[in-house]
């Protein structure tokens, strides 16, 4: 199957005209100093990113705490995510938690989100649409 391959730019473009909120996701990923980081995120800035996932379950604390002076400095959205996709004893990730707890340990802003987050979950009932054995997507009903 041919791989169709998009620019940042044209990315960030789709999203946009989707209705979209453009984050980057788990920055670590792109194994960058914080200066070449920042260079690459006033490009995404300029093509229109929104935001940075300071928090992530493969952050260190020092990385989340980086990235989101990062974000800070450029104006930019602060997300989290613990990327949980199974079971905990397989990835060590609890959903909400992050990796060994490093998500709700990152900062007391941090943790009073998550809390949140789960308070007002359980306030909803929730469907589940639609499924494969990598995603699940849950709606408010």
């Amino acid at each position: 199957i041919k791989r169709i391959s998009y620019s940042p730019k044209e990315i960030i473009s789709l999203i946009k005209n989707a209705g979209g909120i453009a984050v980057l996701a788990h920055p670590h990923s792109l194994k960058l100093d914080n200066f070449e980081l920042e260079k690459i995120i006033q490009e995404l800035k300029n093509y229109g990113l929104d935001g940075i996932e300071c928090y992530h379950s493969n952050h260190t604390l020092e990385q989340m705490h980086d990235f989101k002076a990062i974000a800070e400095k450029y104006n930019l959205l602060i997300t989290l995510g613990s990327d949980y996709h199974r079971d905990v004893s397989i990835s060590n990730i609890e959903l909400g938690e992050g990796k060994n707890k490093n998500l709700i340990n990152a900062s007391p802003d941090v943790k009073s989100i998550i809390n949140q987050f789960f308070k007002t979950k359980s306030e909803v009932k929730y469907e589940k649409k639609w499924t494969n054995p990598n995603i699940g997507l849950w709606w408010p009903i």
